[in-house]
């Protein structure tokens, strides 16, 4: 017991001399050079796997039910006609991180690039527009229907091949994390 409080007593003065200074942290270093890219043999591995989910990608399909009318027909943002307006619920395919479950309002005209109204008021369940789609969706009385065609998502995958990831949504793929 005296050998502890002799050691304590020891540091005690030892800090008082130096000041009671204590070592500064180091410098905390960015996220990229703590965890890194994974293996390039984890990135072959993984690399069917994200072709089979950018395929999933490129199609977006869905039917809804609820009272609206009115025509939404694209070839990109930069060519686009369409009138829409109506309130429905439904389901479909939008991709594999957004939700599949449709309950929205619209009220929405469009021509060319510009596009004046609401194309979805709620976000977490609205089915995306995106700029580089071909899309035919419909609402005629109760019913709803889309196809789309996400042509980023065509050049993804075809980048994908080449082990490039422009979406940045591969798995264990470079800048996943």
């Amino acid at each position: 017991m005296n050998r502890i409080l002799l050691v304590v007593l020891i540091e005690l003065l030892l800090a008082g001399a130096m000041g009671c200074r204590t070592a500064a942290p180091p410098p905390a270093a960015p996220v990229e050079d703590l965890v890194g890219e994974p293996p390039v043999v984890v990135q072959v591995a993984m690399w069917p796997v994200n072709r089979v989910l950018d395929l999933l990608e490129i199609v977006r399909f869905g039917l809804g039910v609820g009272p609206g009318i009115g025509a939404d027909l694209r070839v990109t943002g930069a060519g686009q006609l369409a009138a829409m307006t109506g309130l429905a619920a439904g389901l479909g395919w939008q991709g594999r991180w957004r939700s599949p479950v449709l309950l929205d309002s619209r009220s929405f005209v469009a021509g060319g690039p510009v596009t004046l109204g609401a194309t979805g008021v709620n976000p977490a369940f609205a089915w995306p527009r995106t700029f580089w789609e071909i899309r035919a969706e419909v609402h005629a009385a109760l019913v709803l229907g889309l196809v789309a065609v996400d042509l980023f998502e065509v050049y993804d995958f075809a980048a994908g091949v080449l082990f490039f990831d422009p979406a940045e949504d591969d798995i264990l793929g470079p800048h996943w994390l």
